[in-house]
């Protein structure tokens, strides 16, 4: 599995996002998900809501409840099982 970007690269809680690439899988099994998480409170990680999973192209919702630190940045993270 390969990310090569992410759309819009930044944004805030309820942020529709695309993670394009390679190796996704033909659609969202069991075990495969999105996470987004704060990197100063490495604890406060969410899933979020995907809205469509092909092989190259996962689109999804940044949590809306997913808190940020002023000063941070978050970090996505995606899951193939």
């Amino acid at each position: 599995m390969r990310i090569f970007s992410i759309s819009p690269y930044s944004g805030n809680p309820g942020t529709v996002v695309t993670i394009s690439g390679q190796g996704f899988g033909a659609s969202q099994v069991q075990g495969a998900y999105v996470t987004f998480y704060d990197l100063a409170q490495q604890s406060n990680y969410l899933t979020a809501a995907v809205s469509n999973w092909t092989d190259s192209s996962i689109t999804c919702t940044v949590p809306t409840n997913l808190t940020l630190s002023q000063s941070s940045s978050g970090q996505v993270g995606v899951t193939v099982w």
